[in-house]
C-alpha cells in the first residue's frame, strides 16, 4: 500500500525537514509501525535576499526594514529582515542587523554622526513589523583643512596665500561643496611697509587690493573670497604698492589686465599685460616709461597652464617695480564641456564633429571644439563605426567612408586636419553601404548517388572560411536553403535542376536556378578519358596482368562508402587459369587502388627453383590473426612464376603473443600438396587501440588498418602550434568502448582564449569533446577540433555568451543621461589587458559629460560594489579587469540654470506594505528615483523642498521662513542628476493667485499617518497667513485622529473576543 503522508504545521521558528519512512511509496506492513516527523529550528533573523536569491519569509515572523532618508540612500536599495517574534527589537538589535547595510549620502551629506530612527508607526502595534529609517547628516559647505573633519567625497580644496607681503603670510585651505557657492571665512590680509634697500630713504607700503587665481579658473575676488569652485583653485593676494620718501612718491600706479589668456606657444609683449601704458587709458603711465620683462620674468608659454609673468616698470625718475601678472595658456584645440563656452582666446573660433545617426550607439557623438585659427591643428577622435538599420526587412550596414566640412567640397579621410579660420565649421561623418554580391551558380555540380547535398555547394562564390574578406566572395554569416520542393532528388543517376535560396546576413534574399548531375557510386571509364565524376571519387584498376591479353578495366568510385565493383574474369593465356581477384570487389575504397587478378596452373610435379616471401600483417592488441591473414600475405615464386595457395596447400605457424605491443617474426611453414615444404617469415605488427600516423606525410594517413578509423586532430590557426595530428583508432564496439587521443599543447594566439574541444564524426555536426574521458568512434573520417573565443565577448541577450569560466562580467552603462543611453555587457579575460573599444558618450541637452567612474565586486559572494575610482579613463585604454565583476559608470553633471520657484507639495502616496509608515519624502523635484535600479543618484533635489523647508524639524517647530535653503544650493545638481519630475519644481512661472501666501497640503495614508507640508513664496508674510495654514492643519488633524482612534477601538474590541473564542 501507499499511505499519504499529511501535512504538517511547524511552530514560529521551525519548519518541517521530513518523515523517517517515506510511506508514499509502496510498502508491506505487517506490524504496528510509527511514522515520525522531523524538524529544524530556523535563525532568528533572515535577510529577505541572499544576492539575487528571495528567501521566503517563515510562517509567524514579523519584517523589519531600513530605509534611507531623503538625503541619502542604501546600496542595493531597501533592506528587509524576517525576525522571530520572541527575539526583542532593540538598539543592539538594530545595530546588528544593520552592520553590513553601506549608507550612500547625497552631495552635501555625510553617514558619519547619522542614525537610525524608529518610524514603525501606530500599526505596528498589531502587525509588529518594525521601519527603521537612517538619518543623514547634513556636511558643511566649507571645512578647515586639517582640523580632523572627515572629508566628504568629491570635495573640493582652495587655498589662500597672503605671500610675503602680508604681515601674516601664513597661507590657509579649505575644503568646499563645489555644488554651492559658498564664502570662504578668511580676512584679507594687512599689507606690510618696508625700507626700500635700493633707493635709500624710501619705504614701500602695501595695501591689499584682491585676490587672485594663480591654479584653477582665472578669476579676481575683492574683499570676502565668495563662489563656486568646481576645481582646485589657489588664490595669491595682490597689492597696491606706494614707494615713499625724499618728498615725492611713485604714481601714477601700474594697472595689469585681468583674465589674460594666450594659445600655446605664443608669448604677448610685455605692455599688452599694462592697462595703463604711457598715453592709455585712465591714469596712464609717465611718458618715457619704459615697460619690459623682468630678468628670467618672461611666462612660458609651451604648454598649457597658468604661468605668471615678471613685468618690469620703469619710472622716468629712476624708480622701477616689478609687477606680477597671471595669464592661462590653453591649447590650440580645447573642447567645450556642456553649454558653457571654455575659456579661450577671443580669437579661437568654433568646430563641432558629428558622427550623425548613422553611427553605432558606442561610437556616436557630438563634439565641440574651440580651435586657434592661426595654427594647423589635428582632432583627436576616431572614427565611428556604422550602424546597422532595417528597411522592408533588409538590414543595410554603413560603413565609416570619411570626414567632410559641410558646406564645402573638403574631404580629410580618416584623420582631421587643417586650419580653421570660418567663425564655425561643422564636420560631419559620411559612410557608404555596400551592395550585396550577386550569387553565382555552380551549373553541372556533380553529386554522388545517395549524397544528402548541402545547399551551399551549389554556389560557386560562396564565402570563405579562412579568408572571409576575399573581394568577389558573398559576406560571411550567409545562408543557403533549397526552396520548398526543389530539393534535389539523388536516389539514381539523373540530371535535374534545383532552386537555392540564399538568404545575406543583412536579411536580403535572392533565389538562383542551378543544374546537377547525380553520379553513380561506381563509374566505369571509356577510352582513355576519365568520365565526368565528382573530384573526390577515386580510380579502381582491375589488372588481369601479364598472364592474359585482356585489357585492363578502370572504375571511379564514390569513397568511404561500400561499392561493388563490376565482377568478370579475364581470359588466362599459356595455360593459366583464372582463379580470383587478389582483393575482395565488395569493400569500402578510400585512395586509387590497383586490384590484380590470381591465377592457378593446372598441377603438374614442380622442379624448378621455388622462393617463397612473407609480407606485414598489422594486427590489433588482443586480436590474433587468421589463418586466411597468414595465407594472404604469403608468395610464393616457381621459376618466376607466381604459384597461388590452394585449398590443397596447408600452412603452420606458431601464434604470437598480441597481448602487448610489439613485432613479431613468426616462422610459417608452407606444406604444398606434393609434399614440398616451405619456410618463410612473416612479421606481425601488434598495435594499440591508438596510434599516430605519419605527420611528416599526411597525403598516406589515410592508409589505416582494416578494423581502425581515422582521427585528426585539428589545434586550428588560433593555436600557435597549429600543426595537425592523424591517428588510426581501433573501431569501438559499442557506446561504451571509448577512446582517448592524445591532444597536443594549447597555446593561444593574441588576442584568443582557448574555450573547448569538439568532434565531428563523419558528416555529423560538430559536438562537445571530453578530453579527459574521450568518446567512441564508428566512423571513417572523424575531425577534434579545439575552439577558441576572442579575450572580450559581449552578451546578446539575457543569457551569458559562450565564454571560459574563469571569464569576468565587466557592465558598462552609459545611463540615461547620455544622448544615446545604453547598458552593455562584456565578458572578458581575466589575465590580459583589453580594449572594450567604448568611447566617450555625448550629453544629452542640458548636461555635460565628466568621466567615467569604475566600481568592484571582488568575490561573488561579496554584498555590494565598491567604488574604485571615479577618474577612470575608458576611450581606447586597455585595462586588466581581475574582479568577479566590474561596473563602469558614465558620470553627468546637470548644467547650472536659474533657481526655480517653490511650488505646492503634493500629498504623500500610501505605504506598499501594510503595517508601515511611509518614510517622508520631501523630494518633489529632481529627487531621487528609486526606479532607477541602484543608479548612483546624487540629486541636490533641485527646486524641491529640504527638511527644513516646510517641514517639522527635530525640535517640532517649522523651517527655515525664508527658505533660504533652495536659494543658490537648488541652483546646482551632481553627477547623475534625474532629470524629470513628476512636479514641475523647475518651473518658473509663478500663478498670480498664489503670490505671496502659503500653500499647504495635508495628507493621509493608508496607515492614517497625517502629513503636512508648507511652502511659502518669499513675498508672502510670514504673521496672517502662517495662522491660516495652522489653523486647518489644527482641524485636518483632530478630524483624522477621530477616524484612528474609532478603528483602533473596534480592531481591540475584536481580537479580544477572537482571543477568547
Amino acid at each position: 500500500v501507499t499511505i499519504p503522508q499529511p501535512q504538517t504545521k511547524a511552530e514560529i521558528g521551525y519548519e518541517f525537514d521530513k518523515w523517517d519512512k517515506k510511506t508514499s511509496e509502496k510498502a508491506e506492513y505487517s506490524t504496528d509501525t510509527k511514522v515520525k516527523g522531523s524538524f529544524k529550528e530556523l535563525d532568528k533573523y533572515i535577510p529577505s535576499k541572499d544576492g539575487d536569491k528571495e528567501n521566503k519569509k517563515p510562517e509567524g515572523y514579523i519584517e523589519v526594514v531600513f530605509q534611507a532618508d531623503e538625503n541619502g540612500r542604501l546600496e542595493g536599495g531597501d533592506k528587509t529582515f524576517y525576525v522571530n517574534p520572541d527575539v526583542k527589537i532593540d538598539e543592539n538589535l538594530v545595530n546588528e542587523l544593520a552592520k553590513a547595510i553601506v549608507k550612500k549620502p547625497n552631495e552635501g551629506y555625510t553617514a558619519d554622526g547619522g542614525n537610525w530612527e524608529d518610524k514603525s508607526g501606530i500599526f505596528s502595534i498589531l502587525t509588529k513589523n518594525k521601519l527603521f529609517v537612517y538619518h543623514f547628516k547634513e556636511a558643511k559647505n566649507v571645512i578647515p583643512d586639517g582640523n580632523g573633519e572627515p572629508i566628504p567625497s568629491g570635495f573640493i580644496k582652495v587655498t589662500l596665500r597672503p605671500t610675503d607681503k602680508a604681515k601674516d603670510s601664513t597661507e590657509k585651505s579649505y575644503w568646499v561643496n563645489p555644488k554651492v557657492e559658498v564664502e570662504i571665512p578668511y580676512d584679507n590680509p594687512e599689507g606690510k611697509t618696508v625700507e626700500d634697500k635700493a633707493h635709500k630713504g624710501y619705504t614701500t607700503s602695501y595695501t591689499f587690493k584682491e585676490w587672485k587665481v594663480v591654479k584653477g579658473r582665472v578669476a579676481t575676488y575683492t574683499g570676502k573670497v565668495k563662489g563656486q569652485f568646481k576645481e582646485e583653485t589657489v588664490l595669491e593676494a595682490t597689492y597696491t604698492e606706494k614707494t615713499s620718501g625724499k618728498g615725492y612718491d611713485l604714481t601714477p600706479a601700474v594697472k595689469v589686465k585681468k583674465d589674460i589668456i594666450t594659445p600655446q606657444g605664443k608669448t604677448p609683449k610685455a605692455e599688452e599685460l599694462i592697462v595703463n601704458t604711457p598715453g592709455q587709458g585712465k591714469d596712464p603711465l609717465p611718458d618715457k616709461t619704459k615697460i619690459s620683462y623682468e630678468k628670467n620674468g618672461e611666462p612660458d608659454t609651451s604648454k598649457p597652464g597658468s604661468p605668471t609673468a615678471k613685468v618690469k616698470i620703469e619710472y622716468p625718475n629712476g624708480k622701477t617695480v616689478v609687477i606680477e601678472v597671471p595669464i592661462k595658456v590653453v591649447n590650440h584645440i580645447v573642447p567645450q564641456e556642456g553649454d558653457d563656452k571654455p575659456e579661450v582666446p577671443s580669437n579661437y573660433v568654433k568646430v563641432v564633429i558629428d558622427t550623425t545617426n548613422k553611427a553605432t550607439e558606442n561610437t556616436y557623438f557630438v563634439k565641440t571644439y574651440w580651435v586657434n585659427p592661426e595654427a594647423e591643428v589635428s582632432f583627436p577622435v576616431k572614427a565611428p563605426s556604422g550602424k546597422s538599420e532595417e528597411i522592408d526587412g533588409v538590414t543595410s550596414q554603413y560603413e565609416f567612408s570619411s570626414w567632410k566640412l559641410e558646406a564645402s567640397d573638403k574631404d580629410y579621410g580618416s584623420q582631421i586636419k587643417d586650419k580653421f579660420s570660418a567663425k564655425e565649421s561643422k564636420i560631419v561623418a559620411t559612410y557608404k553601404t555596400d551592395k550585396n554580391i550577386e550569387p553565382e551558380g555552380n551549373d553541372g555540380l556533380l553529386i554522388p548517388e545517395d549524397e544528402n547535398p548541402d545547399p551551399r555547394d551549389f554556389i560557386k562564390n560562396d564565402y570563405d572560411d579562412k579568408n572571409p574578406d576575399k573581394k568577389d566572395k558573398l559576406p560571411p554569416g550567409t545562408k543557403f536553403t533549397f526552396k520548398e520542393g526543389k530539393d534535389p532528388k539523388t536516389d539514381s543517376p539523373h540530371e535535374g535542376k534545383t532552386t537555392i535560396v540564399v538568404e545575406y546576413p543583412n536579411g536580403e534574399k535572392k533565389e538562383i536556378e542551378v543544374g546537377y548531375k547525380v553520379v553513380g557510386k561506381v563509374v566505369p571509364q571509356e577510352g582513355e578519358e576519365k568520365p565526368e565524376v565528382p573530384d573526390d571519387y577515386v580510380k579502381v584498376s582491375l589488372d588481369p596482368t601479364e598472364k592474359s591479353d585482356d585489357q585492363e578495366k578502370i572504375y571511379w568510385v564514390r569513397p568511404r562508402v561500400e561499392v561493388t565493383i563490376p565482377d568478370y574474369k579475364p581470359q588466362g593465356k599459356d595455360g593459366w587459369q583464372f582463379l580470383d581477384w587478389e582483393k575482395s570487389l565488395r569493400s569500402v575504397f578510400i585512395k586509387d587502388t590497383e586490384i590484380k587478378a590470381n591465377y592457378t596452373m593446372p598441377y603438374v610435379h614442380r622442379h624448378g627453383t621455388i622462393y617463397a616471401y612473407g609480407d606485414d600483417i598489422i594486427t590489433a592488441k588482443g586480436c590474433q590473426p587468421s589463418e586466411e591473414d597468414y595465407r594472404s600475405v604469403v608468395e610464393i615464386e616457381e621459376d618466376g612464376k607466381p604459384y597461388h595457395l590452394t585449398a590443397d596447400d596447408k600452412i603452420e605457424y606458431e601464434e604470437p603473443n598480441v597481448d602487448e605491443v610489439k613485432t613479431h617474426d613468426v616462422e610459417v611453414t608452407v606444406t604444398l600438396k606434393d609434399g614440398v615444404k616451405i619456410k618463410v617469415v612473416v612479421k606481425v605488427i601488434v598495435v594499440d587501440d591508438i596510434f599516430e600516423l605519419d605527420k611528416s606525410n599526411p597525403e598516406n594517413n589515410t592508409n589505416v588498418p582494416d578494423g581502425y578509423v581515422q582521427v585528426i586532430v585539428v589545434p586550428t590557426t588560433d593555436n600557435k602550434d597549429s600543426q595537425e595530428h592523424y591517428y588510426a583508432v581501433k573501431i569501438s564496439e559499442d557506446d561504451n568502448d571509448i577512446r582517448k587521443i592524445q591532444l597536443p599543447k594549447i597555446d593561444p594566439v593574441e588576442g584568443k582564449t582557448f574555450l573547448s574541444w569538439e568532434v565531428s564524426k563523419g558528416d555529423k555536426p560538430y559536438e562537445a569533446y571530453d578530453d579527459e574521458k574521450g568518446t567512441n568512434f564508428t566512423d571513417a573520417i572523424n575531425v577534434i577540433r579545439a575552439k577558441f573565443v576572442d579575450d572580450v565577448v559581449i552578451q546578446k541577450g539575457k543569457e551569458k555568451p559562450q565564454a571560459p569560466d574563469n571569464y569576468v562580467k565587466v557592465v558598462v552603462d552609459r545611463t540615461d543621461y547620455a544622448r544615446k543611453p545604453r547598458k552593455t555587457i562584456y565578458w572578458v579575460n581575466p589575465t590580459k589587458e583589453v580594449d572594450l573599444g567604448e568611447v566617450d558618450p555625448s550629453a544629452k541637452d542640458g548636461y555635460s559629460f565628466k568621466g567615467w567612474k569604475l566600481s568592484e565586486k571582488k568575490k561573488e559572494e561579496d554584498k555590494g560594489f565598491k567604488d574604485i575610482t571615479s577618474n577612470f579613463d575608458l576611450e581606447g585604454k586597455k585595462h586588466k579587469y581581475e574582479a568577479y565583476e566590474s561596473h563602469i559608470e558614465a558620470v553627468f553633471e546637470k548644467i547650472k540654470t536659474p533657481s526655480p520657484s517653490p511650488g505646492t507639495c503634493p500629498s504623500q502616496k500610501p505605504s506598499p506594505k501594510p503595517g508601515f509608515c511611509p518614510r517622508p519624502t520631501p523630494d518633489l523635484g529632481g529627487g531621487k528615483d528609486d526606479s532607477n535600479k541602484g543608479s548612483d543618484d546624487k540629486t541636490q533635489n533641485p527646486g524641491g523642498l529640504k527638511p527644513k523647508d516646510g517641514q517639522d524639524g527635530k525640535d517640532g517647530k517649522t523651517g527655515d521662513s525664508e527658505n533660504k535653503e533652495s536659494d543658490g544650493k537648488s541652483e546646482t545638481s551632481s553627477e547623475n542628476t534625474n532629470p524629470t519630475s513628476t512636479i514641475k519644481a523647475d518651473d518658473n512661472s509663478e500663478d498670480e493667485d498664489d503670490k505671496g501666501t502659503i500653500s499647504s497640503v495635508a495628507s493621509t495614508s493608508n496607515e492614517g499617518n497625517p502629513k503636512v507640508l508648507t511652502t511659502r513664496h518669499p513675498s508672502a508674510s510670514s504673521k496672517g497667513s502662517n495662522k491660516r495654514v495652522f489653523s486647518k492643519v489644527k482641524t485636518g488633524i483632530r478630524t483624522n485622529l477621530s477616524i484612528y482612534l474609532t478603528i483602533i477601538t473596534i480592531s481591540a474590541i475584536g481580537y479580544v473576543l477572537s482571543k477568547k473564542k
